[in-house]
Order: structure tokens, then C-alpha cells, then sequence
């Protein structure tokens, strides 16, 4: 009996602590497979100021924010639009207009760099290149 007995105490004592461990690294490993993407699309500048573009979330935490920065093609900052707190869960696509601080000239290159923030924190920013339409 005593034999069985120790054996029992230590099967429990195993089970007990692979619990442990396996509610320690599950959560672990259910967030390092989260993504955090977007894409981009719809960007139109205007030489009125106007800045529009729509920004959907291919990942699967939520995006918190939204910022755009416009670039001449020597690289120097036009202005900026935002940053503009939102949610954006998985799946879902939401629009974004508003007005940059300095006018585009039309017929020239401008690159948009759009700057998500995902609900962990992460950035990750997506550059496009337009050309400024007449408003």
C-alpha cells in the first residue's frame, strides 16, 4: 500500500505542476501569435490642404491610433494629420480626412507615411507615394 500510495502523491504532484506550466506559456504563446497589419489605401491630396485616405486592419489586435505625415520629394515635412486615437478592431476599415498645415503644389510627388498604432503598443508605418490633385 505504501508503494501505491507514493505513486499516487506523485502523479498528482506531476499533474499539478504541468497545470502550472501550461497556464503560464499558453497566454504566452496566444499573444506572440497575434499580428498587428494594415493596408492602406484610397490616399488623395489636394492642394487645398485636404489629406484622405482609409486605413484597414488585416492583423489581429486593434489599431488605437492613426497618424499621416507628408513628405515633398527632397524629404523635408509639409505637415502632418493627427495623430487621431480610434478603434479599429480586426476586419474593420474606417476613413480619415483632414487638413495638413502647408498647401501641396498639384502636379507634384508627395509621400504619405501613414503610422498605425496597434493596442500593444507597436508601430508600424506605411509610406505612399501620390501626386497632388487641384481641390
Amino acid at each position: 500500500m505504501k508503494l501505491s500510495a507514493e505513486f499516487l502523491i506523485l502523479f498528482v504532484a506531476t499533474i499539478a505542476i504541468a497545470g502550472f506550466v501550461a497556464s503560464q506559456v499558453m497566454p504566452m504563446i496566444a499573444q506572440q501569435s497575434q499580428t498587428a497589419d494594415a493596408i492602406i489605401s484610397g490616399v488623395s491630396l489636394y492642394s487645398n490642404k485636404w489629406l484622405f485616405f482609409n486605413v484597414r486592419n488585416t492583423g489581429s489586435k486593434d489599431i488605437t491610433q492613426v497618424k499621416a505625415d507628408v513628405y515633398r520629394s527632397d524629404g523635408t515635412l509639409l505637415g502632418t494629420y493627427g495623430p487621431v486615437g480610434t478603434s479599429i478592431p480586426p476586419g474593420s476599415e474606417r476613413a480619415f480626412s483632414g487638413q495638413i498645415a502647408n498647401a501641396p503644389t498639384v502636379g507634384q510627388r508627395y509621400t504619405i507615411v501613414v503610422t498605425v498604432t496597434f493596442s500593444d503598443g507597436s508601430t508600424k508605418s506605411y509610406p505612399t507615394t501620390v501626386i497632388a490633385l487641384s481641390a
